[in-house]
């Protein structure tokens, strides 16, 4: 089983996808992307490798991954045990 660590520049996207949320709530069917983007990057803590390789040669030869989560892209990393978004 790997860790799954967020990243300041993530941890500060996700809050503020929160914000905008929440702004949104009346206008938008109650569903939160928080839960559903934190959802999706902690199903890929057993198996680290699922998301999809990006077509940007830079990316893809830095050994990043993505995975979508609804209208969201998650960019990762798995740096020995751990991935980092």
């Amino acid at each position: 089983m790997t860790d799954l660590v967020l990243l300041e520049p993530a941890q500060r996207e996700l809050e503020e996808i929160a914000k905008i949320h929440m702004n949104l709530a009346d206008q938008i069917p109650q569903k939160n992307s928080t839960n559903l983007i934190l959802g999706t990057l902690s199903g890929s803590e057993p198996f680290p490798l699922p998301g999809h390789i990006p077509q940007d040669r830079e990316l893809r030869n830095g050994g990043y991954r993505y995975v979508i989560a609804g209208k969201h892209i998650c960019a990762y990393r798995l740096i020995a045990e751990t991935v980092y978004v």
